[in-house]
């Protein structure tokens, strides 16, 4: 048995739910039982259903630039991967797969894993490389045609100097992923 307020409550789900229709008055008790209550059909639940979208997001997951001849695509690696963490999420494999559509058939495209300089340098170095070939195994599954050259540089080629009195947005520029190719 359900209070008032529960009636309430069902009654305005069957209205979303289209089991009620708008015009309908309700007189109920103050204790009503819900097994009365018809079952939504799968169409009504599906048309009930929101879908939620990150799209426009203000978090990117690349930036593409161009140095002389060659392209350079710069993975975020805050968000690809989690704290100290190498492994790539289907959906960042995904989007991988689309930013390298476009690389030329057969190109030699270099994949170099970067860190911050947070840490010893050996863990950065092991770091930075099990990220680029994270991120190399996520290309050759979408792009077998493309010749790899993995490597890691840890902390020793940092985009961004960590200096002054808050190196976290330098530290973050310097957490990367770089996929460079001619063409």
């Amino acid at each position: 048995m359900r209070t008032a307020r529960a009636v309430l409550g069902l009654t305005v789900a069957a209205l979303l739910l289209g089991t009620l229709p708008a015009s309908a008055t309700i007189d109920a008790p103050a204790e009503f039982d819900i097994t009365t209550m018809p079952e939504p059909t799968a169409e009504q639940i599906a048309e009930s259903v929101s879908h939620f979208t990150t799209e426009g997001s203000v978090q990117t997951i690349d930036t593409v630039e161009t140095e002389g001849e060659e392209t350079v695509i710069t993975l975020t690696s805050d968000i690809l991967f989690e704290v100290d963490g190498a492994e790539v999420s289907p959906a960042a494999a995904a989007a991988i797969a689309g930013l390298v559509a476009n690389v030329p058939d057969g190109a030699t495209l270099s994949v170099h894993g970067h860190t911050d300089s947070v840490g010893d340098d050996a863990h950065n170095l092991d770091l930075s490389l099990r990220r680029a070939q994270a991120v190399g195994a996520a290309v050759s599954a979408s792009r077998p045609d493309l010749v790899l050259d993995v490597q890691g540089f840890g902390e020793t080629q940092l985009k961004t100097p960590e200096e002054g009195d808050d190196p976290g947005p330098a530290r973050a520029e310097n957490r990367r992923v770089e996929l460079r190719f001619k063409g």
